[in-house]
């Protein structure tokens, strides 16, 4: 299945509540949470919170739903941060999805807990784990569209 294919489903059937208030309530939470040089515009946002045990940044989130027949159902969802900035940032809300696992977000700097939207992309995860031999090796050219951010 190619990344193409993956898209062309359709994920609006998600409708949440009040997305423009969940989109500013999140976003602000997670920059709150974050440290990032100042003088650095490329700069890392470290999640200075909750990890999980591989080392990504934990959030837990609320949201309602309102069904066809106009019904409106709360939720409560536990994800990695980086996962969610993408989400908000880029209108992937299909990401939040606990079930949706075909697509990575992956880190270009290579940070496990950077919540800069700059620095993730998505990819199927077996692009994400070249990214992975990438940084161990210091491949030069960097072979991955976008290029690896490497800090010396």
């Amino acid at each position: 299945m190619e990344l193409k294919d993956i898209y062309s489903f359709d994920f609006n059937t998600l409708k949440i509540v009040d997305i423009v208030d969940f989109k500013m309530k999140y976003l602000t939470r997670i920059i709150q949470n974050c440290s990032v040089d100042a003088e650095d515009e490329n700069a890392c946002m470290l999640w200075q919170r909750a990890l999980d045990p591989d080392g990504y940044g934990k959030l837990t989130y609320r949201y309602k739903t309102v069904s066809e027949d106009g019904t409106i159902k709360k939720h409560r969802g536990d994800g990695r941060c980086h996962r969610m900035v993408f989400a908000l940032t880029y209108d992937s809300l299909h990401l939040l999805d606990p079930h949706f696992k075909y697509i990575d977000v992956s880190h270009i700097c290579h940070t496990k807990s950077c919540c800069n939207p700059l620095h993730l992309e998505t990819e199927l995860g077996h692009q994400n784990g070249s990214r992975t031999s990438c940084r161990r090796q210091r491949w030069t050219p960097c072979p991955h569209y976008p290029q690896c951010i490497y800090k010396l």
